[in-house]
């Protein structure tokens, strides 16, 4: 059966509040590494990458927040996180968030 992460990206150290929520089907490790060979391409300048980039990958963490079989609970989950009082949208940027730093 297949599995649905809700995760986020948070700074290691300092203040933890996410800067970025996202979901996916694989595991966190192999989402993880996706992100961080994206961000070190640096052909797409998406939010997190640009984190990435920044921060320095070793300077932030991927937290599991939740695990769901069905992808519609986990996609209510990230979308409710992402509006929370922590995240913000970004104008043109359809399925990204982050954190103002």
């Amino acid at each position: 059966m297949k599995t649905y992460n809700v995760y986020q990206v948070c700074n290691k150290f300092g203040p933890s509040k996410p800067i970025y929520t996202g979901m996916t089907a694989r595991t966190l490790p192999q989402r993880w590494t996706n992100h961080t060979s994206a961000a070190s391409r640096g052909v797409r300048h998406e939010p997190i990458l640009e984190a990435i980039r920044d921060r320095g990958a070793d300077n932030l963490k991927l937290v599991l927040v939740a695990s769901f079989t069905v992808k519609r609970s986990a996609s209510r989950l990230e979308r409710r996180l992402i509006k929370s009082e922590t995240h913000i949208s970004l104008p043109g940027k359809k399925g990204t968030n982050m954190r103002r730093w």
